[in-house]
């Protein structure tokens, strides 16, 4: 892990913004969910700088994605005191993280498995 953690913020997204959007289809949700997950992976590799939100529990409606934040930024956790921004578009997220990326993947939409393996 990176040394100076500390000094760097991590940047929060919310992956149901995506699913909100009238003018997405599943396709479209498809892409998202891949290329903010695999960015995650990149950009993860030597410290925590994306955290996504995403999954609600059905019986409380509560984020489990922020309770599991909350305890890795409370007093004393490892992310206690970590800097934190929100980016709520995914052009916006690529964007930011472009320099941690080398090239592109692209699967073929008509045999679906192909997305795993570019993932």
């Amino acid at each position: 892990m990176n040394s100076n953690i500390k000094t760097q913020a991590v940047t929060l997204f919310d992956l149901k913004d995506i699913v909100s959007l009238s003018s997405n289809t599943v396709n479209n949700y498809w892409d998202h969910f891949h290329v903010v997950s695999a960015l995650q992976g990149i950009v993860n590799r030597d410290a925590p700088l994306i955290y996504i939100k995403y999954v609600i529990n059905e019986c409380t409606n509560k984020n489990v994605d922020e309770y599991w934040f909350a305890k890795l930024t409370d007093t004393n956790a490892w992310l206690d005191n970590i800097n934190t921004e929100s980016v709520t578009d995914i052009v916006e997220l690529v964007t930011k993280f472009k320099n941690h990326l080398n090239g592109a993947v692209v699967y073929d939409p008509n045999v679906p498995a192909t997305s795993n393996v570019a993932s």
